[in-house]
């Protein structure tokens, strides 16, 4: 079938038709249906099952199709070949979650800012080396990850999201900028981050996970992290000891 063949205000009989020749013609796509019988759904069944990887299912381009589902809520399109993401993305007005890590995507386009009611992004494992301003529009992020990309340090967008974002990892960073206690939501960081400091200031903060930091030690007036749960360094070989003050959880637990 064609999405052009078909209206775009389809009841939720004929968007279920819809899924199933979708589904019939896209084996690798599992979708999933909400209670009113609308595609709220599509994601790309993980490509690492050998029976994918051997029929060569990995996608290089977005079908067109999924313009017919305009109530969509998740895209998930990792582990692929996508070098680009379509222009119709931007017409999901109700897309919460963004997933396309583990693709050769060069850019994030400026359009992602008009999805309003977006709350997860993952672009990491991407070649995007910056991003977008228009991103600043987006007033319900919640995560963001963008480690194993060319975007070093902590890009001043992110400043946007202060009072929203609960989750980020980010790429390579020497040291967190201080203004990370103005972010009050935040409960896990993670990524190659060089320097401990500040990040006893981020007041919510549950979990951590640091890969591969040059850090020797935490800074010598490192506080309490009073509600840190999971604490996860690895191949953190320079590092000698952990501080006494580092988290007072009952169910505080490390790795490095």
């Amino acid at each position: 079938f064609s999405c052009r063949e078909m209206p775009s205000n389809q009841t939720p009989t004929e968007e279920i038709a819809l899924s199933e020749a979708f589904k019939k013609k896209y084996t690798y796509f599992a979708v999933s249906i909400d209670s009113n019988g609308y595609v709220k759904s599509i994601a790309y069944r993980e490509s690492n099952h050998p029976s994918l990887r051997s029929l060569g299912e990995l996608i290089t381009e977005v079908p067109e199709e999924f313009l017919r589902f305009k109530r969509l809520k998740k895209l998930k399109l990792y582990q692929n070949q996508l070098t680009s993401l379509p222009d119709f993305i931007q017409e999901f007005d109700s897309l919460e979650v963004l997933d396309f890590h583990d693709n050769p995507i060069d850019e994030l386009p400026e359009w992602v800012g008009r999805l309003k009611h977006l709350k997860y992004l993952d672009l990491s494992k991407t070649n995007i080396k910056t991003l977008p301003k228009s991103l600043t529009s987006l007033k319900h992020l919640e995560v963001i990850y963008f480690d194993h990309t060319p975007i070093k340090g902590f890009p001043k967008e992110l400043f946007s999201f202060k009072s929203t974002l609960q989750e980020l990892y980010v790429d390579e960073l020497e040291e967190l900028p201080e203004e990370i206690s103005d972010f009050k939501k935040l409960k896990l960081i993670g990524g190659k981050i060089h320097s401990f400091k500040h990040l006893d200031k981020i007041p919510q903060l549950e979990v951590i996970y640091i890969n591969d930091s040059k850090a020797k030690n935490f800074p010598a007036d490192f506080g309490p992290i009073h509600h840190l749960s999971n604490l996860h360094l690895y191949d953190c070989k320079y590092l000698t000891k952990l501080p006494l003050t580092l988290g007072k959880g009952k169910h505080l637990g490390s790795r490095y």
